[in-house]
């Protein structure tokens, strides 16, 4: 629940639940230890809640005391869209975190994700999956590919981009690796790359003819319906790690290598290097390179073990919708 949901509740007085679609406040302990950032935040806000206030006898000020957990702790309920095991933990030594655990009831929930038409060039998916080729699934999120192209990618990230890379460097370096990287694993890979609809995209290719010179076993496309090519065609998912992806892609049963860029998805990307859902890359600017991406995709899309603890992290998220039905009959 944003504050203006918070806001719309309260003035009519009818019951209010906020959902959370990331693994919980743990997840952002990094930007919260930023407590000038935090304090320059509430003084934007103060204006803004001021007017609120007078224009409609709702002090939201008042409930977000204390970092964010007000807005949290007014809701009777809080659904994290996620089960047990993949929420975030609270550190043990911060207040905010405290206020949380004070007020704040958080109820994992989550169902799997349903897909609406594709236009995917499944039979060519199909035909290298039939010859026993490994599919590798490019997608870096909205928050590189569009929100941040061209400003600052590293002021939002936790110390795992350097500041000043804009989400174009950020995603041309790990393009140019993975193109690198199935370079050297050859025909028995294929990749479909998601690269967003910004025009300089694949600029770092162009050659005199302004053609892309991409490996004959790369297909890039400007979007792809993920839910379709993680449930049926992808054998690797190469991904930023936002939530969503991360258990988009759990829910297909697909291992992942993480690229993490910023605000959960650090925190993410360690979930999946210890829980053993695939590789992470936690500083990718200065790790990621085409040799060891292409060592973390073949290990990836070979080893059982990760396709194993995959398949656990899967059952565990299975049932979401009926919980949250339940939950919200009682309010």
């Amino acid at each position: 629940m944003t504050p203006h949901g918070l806001l719309v509740a309260e003035k009519l007085k009818i019951p209010k639940a906020s959902l959370v679609t990331y693994p919980g406040m743990g997840s952002l302990s990094e930007l919260m230890s930023h407590t000038e950032r935090l304090q320059r935040a509430a003084e934007i806000r103060k204006p803004l809640g001021d007017e609120i206030q007078k224009v409609f006898g709702v002090d939201l000020q008042a409930w977000g005391a204390g970092a964010l957990g007000g807005v949290f702790a007014e809701a009777p309920m809080n659904f994290i869209t996620t089960c047990e095991d993949l929420v975030a933990p609270l550190p043990e030594d911060a207040p905010w975190a405290e206020e949380l655990r004070t007020h704040c009831s958080f109820i994992p929930v989550l169902s799997r994700a349903k897909s609406f038409g594709h236009g995917l060039p499944a039979a060519e998916l199909s035909a290298q999956l039939a010859q026993g080729h490994k599919i590798v699934f490019a997608a870096l999120g909205t928050m590189a590919l569009s929100d941040r192209w061209a400003i600052d990618l590293g002021r939002a990230s936790g110390g795992n981009l350097p500041l000043g890379t804009t989400g174009k460097q950020y995603c041309q370096h790990v393009w140019k690796a993975l193109l690198e990287a199935m370079e050297e694993l050859g025909e028995d890979y294929y990749c479909v790359l998601s690269a967003g609809k910004q025009p300089d995209a694949l600029d770092f290719l162009e050659d005199d003819d302004d053609d892309y010179a991409l490996p004959q076993n790369v297909i890039v496309r400007t979007f792809v319906p993920q839910v379709e090519m993680l449930n049926h065609y992808t054998s690797v998912f190469l991904s930023h790690v936002g939530f969503n992806s991360l258990q988009e892609s759990l829910m297909a049963g697909v291992p992942l290598v993480a690229v993490p860029q910023a605000v959960d998805q650090p925190a993410n990307a360690r979930k999946v290097e210890s829980c053993g859902w695939g590789v992470s890359f936690f500083h990718p600017m200065s790790s990621v390179s085409g040799p060891a991406l292409a060592s973390a995709l073949r290990a990836v899309g070979g080893q059982q073990g990760f396709h194993a603890a995959v398949a656990e992290a899967k059952a565990d998220l299975q049932g979401g919708a009926e919980r949250l039905t339940e939950k919200l009959l009682e309010l």
